[in-house]
């Protein structure tokens, strides 16, 4: 018989993936009768063995685990955050960069499982009877849910603009901050500006980390960091869409980073680029 409970103790750990029941009567009262190793007709094998009620009870628990997100870079901090030690990291569909998921095992902290989340993806499911212990943390996709407003196009000469012309363009953002209560806490967010990346309206992008700022002084002839040359006359939309980066802060607490990125694109700005014709005009 000793070696019997040897092997009952040996086997014991994969049970929890085969328990089967057996439903036994005692008098007026029925019982479930668990046993450890099940055929496929759901009964018991003939080498199986009885667990009691309290083994299959902690079998049954639902495993606890913790989502932890991270930034595949920091954007505004790449050369800190080592955002170009992987070129192949792409963006996301609207532009924002993807970041990584991992479950974890809130007994001992391994990592069960990691992943990488765009905007686009569909919600992370996770594996029935799983239980996610509750933290107070701002995630990514709620980030993203607060109404968080656009930079606006500003452009010099406003609306217009002369075929191989310098125009100047700069966005207005600013920092934006929200309060929150969760859990019978005070959280604060903010929304930090840290990329922007314009759209002409002629087939030309650019990711810019810096806004740009008014040039009071500016002509067509001069150009600038943030200015724009358009080759063809026309109406043209521009668009400058803003990352901002988030942090949060529960009771008055230190900012913490929220991993990833809000992407918010600015209404269209409908610039008018004309051209310019040289006549000789006759002095007789």
């Amino acid at each position: 018989m000793n070696n019997g409970t040897q092997t009952n103790e040996v086997m014991l750990q994969p049970a929890a993936e085969s328990v089967c029941f057996q439903k036994k009567s005692s008098g007026h009262r029925s019982v479930d009768i668990a046993w450890a190793l099940c055929n496929k007709d759901g009964g018991p094998k003939a080498d199986s063995f009885f667990i009691s009620d309290e083994k299959v009870k902690r079998t049954n628990d639902p495993k606890k685990v913790k989502i932890r997100d991270y930034d595949t870079c920091r954007t505004g901090f790449e050369k800190v955050a080592g955002c170009n030690s992987n070129p192949d990291i792409k963006p996301c569909k609207d532009q924002s960069l993807p970041i990584i998921r991992q479950v974890i095992n809130a007994k001992d902290d391994s990592v069960l499982r990691s992943f990488s989340v765009c905007p686009e993806d569909p919600k992370t499911e996770l594996p029935n009877n799983t239980k996610v212990v509750d933290v107070i943390r701002i995630t990514t996709e709620q980030f993203r849910s607060f109404p968080l407003k656009a930079s606006r196009v500003n452009s010099d000469p406003s609306n217009f603009s002369l075929r191989n012309g310098f125009t100047h363009f700069w966005a207005s953002s600013n920092k934006q901050y929200f309060k929150v209560d969760i859990a019978e806490s005070k959280v604060s967010i903010r929304a930090i500006p840290v990329q922007w990346i314009w759209n002409y309206g002629d087939g030309t992008t650019r990711r810019l980390n810096y806004p740009g700022e008014p040039a009071p002084e500016h002509t067509l002839h001069d150009k600038t960091d943030t200015s724009h040359v358009y080759q063809e006359t026309g109406k043209f939309q521009v668009v400058v869409t803003t990352l901002y980066r988030g942090e949060f802060s529960v009771d008055g607490g230190p900012w913490e980073p929220i991993p990833g990125q809000a992407s918010v694109p600015s209404e269209p700005s409908v610039m008018d680029v004309w051209r310019t014709k040289k006549e000789l005009i006759a002095t007789d």
